[in-house]
């Protein structure tokens, strides 16, 4: 099984196992990893630019980077000539100016929470007035101003750098009062785990480990393989909202050419990632790709299903979208998450769940031959044919 998958998938699996068979030894690895965190900043160069290295927590940096990505969307329009990098570059500059930072977001604060569910974003807001009126136990934190013994001198003439930094004393109420939830840009955390690693562990002799966590791998969207108890780092200090689990029996469809909302994460839950052979990139940031093209000049009658949908859909990185479109590359799908290739030079290949492996050309053509509405399924010894259903059940 593991020739029919690259090498990326692989390696991804191997880690989860090797977390999942050693849980104390990885929480150590952990601990002396988080030791290692620091900021650095090199030397400012001739041109007057420093660059900045930073190593924090995977859940620190996801909220930096979003954070810097809300306040790119704020000032691109008073910024034409500059291009994304830049951009963020210079919204990152922002984080160094708290008080104008909050007051920029202040002014740009929707009745909705800022950004959109769909790619990066999506479902938790964090509840940023808890970080300032609590205190480390998340009780009411009433220090909010030190009581200076008689007889105290008077503060020093507050500096330039206080000044950026710090909020006119007369707004500060204001502030604490103010709720800064729809601040904070949201985000959508995808986490993937099997049912087995929310049960308790066991020892060897099948007895439940008493107060033992249940030592299960969970893996993160773009993060990586996570122990549970690493989960507190990626969710703490915010509002959570749980999603419904998807129906991926659920069939969605559309007339138009455009991939409708609805069946993106059905088609990225069914294929993992990019659909190419052999490809890596479990990423959501792809294009969804007609794997049979999408004919705009065909007569469909209003009561037969569209054209786009999860029954011919395939998310494809934007390079391989290329190929297949320009390069000879041909792809049909034949059922959930499998897709028969043939390349310009007529080899042959299937990618499903088991990964990719090579198919016999005179049984992909005659998968592609099929006419519209026959779906030809591939097996090791025979090719089975089953008439697709045209109802939207």
């Amino acid at each position: 099984m593991i020739a029919h998958h690259s090498g990326g998938r692989v390696l991804d699996v191997a880690e989860a196992k090797v977390i999942e068979a050693d849980q104390a030894l990885h929480q150590e690895r952990v601990e002396a990893e988080r030791r290692r965190r620091f900021v650095g900043f090199t030397r400012t160069d001739e041109t007057g630019l420093r660059t900045i290295i930073a190593r924090v927590k995977a859940g620190d940096a996801v909220w930096v980077q979003a954070t810097v990505e809300r306040v790119r969307e704020i000032i691109a329009p008073s910024h034409p000539d500059l291009d994304a990098d830049e951009l963020r570059s210079e919204a990152f500059g922002w984080l160094a100016r708290p008080a104008e930072l909050l007051a920029l977001l202040l002014e740009h604060t929707t009745d909705e929470p800022v950004g959109t569910d769909s790619r990066n974003d999506g479902g938790a807001n964090a509840d940023v007035r808890q970080q300032n009126t609590t205190d480390e136990h998340g009780e009411p934190d009433d220090r909010t101003a030190a009581v200076e013994p008689p007889g105290a001198a008077e503060p020093a003439e507050p500096t330039a750098l206080n000044r950026a930094i710090a909020f006119p004393r007369d707004l500060l109420g204001a502030l604490l009062e103010h709720d800064l939830a729809a601040l904070r840009p949201t985000a959508t955390l995808y986490l993937h785990l099997a049912s087995s690693a929310l049960r308790p562990a066991r020892t060897t002799g099948g007895t439940c480990a008493g107060s033992e966590r249940s030592g299960g791998v969970a893996r993160v969207e773009d993060l990586g393989p996570f122990g549970l108890e690493q989960l507190p780092d990626l969710l703490g200090h915010t509002r959570l909202r749980i999603t419904p689990v998807l129906d991926l029996s659920d069939r969605v469809r559309s007339r138009a050419y455009e991939h409708p909302e609805a069946s993106r994460d059905r088609v990225h839950l069914l294929t993992g990632g990019d659909y190419w052979p052999f490809a890596t990139s479990t990423s959501r940031r792809v294009d969804l790709d007609h794997p049979t093209p999408y004919d705009h000049d065909a007569a469909e009658p209003p009561d037969r299903p569209g054209q786009t949908g999860t029954h011919n859909s395939g998310p494809l990185g934007r390079q391989h979208h290329r190929w297949k479109t320009h390069a000879g590359f041909r792809s049909r799908q034949c059922g959930e998450n499998r897709y028969v290739w043939l390349t310009p030079h007529g080899l042959a290949l299937v990618t499903d769940h088991r990964g990719t492996r090579p198919l016999n050309p005179d049984v992909a053509r005659t998968i592609h031959d099929a006419p519209s509405g026959v779906d030809v399924y591939p097996s090791d010894l025979q090719v089975r044919l089953d008439l697709a259903s045209d109802d939207t059940s």
